[in-house]
């Protein structure tokens, strides 16, 4: 069997893109949207705009929720792990409370350790495998999480109220629904 040379193999490749190339769309806009030199979807000024609002709503909530939860000696981590184990009256593995709140499974497991500290939840081995380490929420743990929900709700509350009223125009501090569905989205 002969050697294949990287020249034949970039021909192949070559051929390949050659065959596909008409299927793909050239660079600009076809039917109304902007695609880029491959022929994908590329956002629209109006799309970046709201992710860029979004963002700024995400900045001003982390910022009211930090400042309602640390009355209560909560982070926003904490509250959320919290909740997870609140919510579900057995035990969590550590890696489901990680993917419920979007943390890598270490970072979940630190903050699991320091709600332990606290007294607010517990730590298990798994009852089916003792290798794997659940945690549930302690009664302290309940009713710490029952107190600080209505906080988390005046801060989402707070942000939501600040980035309809702090926009620019009138159009903008119509809620996002409405602003979509004018917009034609």
């Amino acid at each position: 069997m002969e050697p294949r040379s990287s020249s034949s193999a970039l021909n192949r490749a070559q051929r390949e893109f050659s065959r596909l190339e008409p299927r793909i769309p050239a660079a600009g806009t076809v039917t109304g949207r902007h695609l880029n030199h491959l022929g994908a979807r590329l956002a629209s000024d109006h799309e970046v705009a709201w992710w860029q609002a979004m963002e700024k709503l995400r900045e001003r909530f982390e910022r009211a929720m930090a400042q309602q939860l640390a009355r209560l000696g909560l982070s926003g981590s904490m509250y959320l792990a919290l909740e997870q184990l609140a919510l579900n009256a057995g035990e969590l593995c550590i890696a489901e409370v990680a993917e419920k709140i979007r943390l890598s499974p270490s970072s979940t497991s630190r903050v699991v350790d320091r709600l332990v500290r606290e007294g607010l939840a517990v730590r298990q081995p798994g009852v089916d495998d003792r290798r794997s380490v659940h945690a549930a929420a302690t009664e302290q743990g309940r009713t710490l999480y029952e107190a600080a929900r209505p906080a988390y709700r005046a801060a989402l509350a707070q942000a939501l109220d600040e980035s309809w009223y702090a926009a620019d125009s009138a159009d903008e501090r119509r809620p996002p629904r409405r602003r979509l569905a004018a917009a034609g989205g």
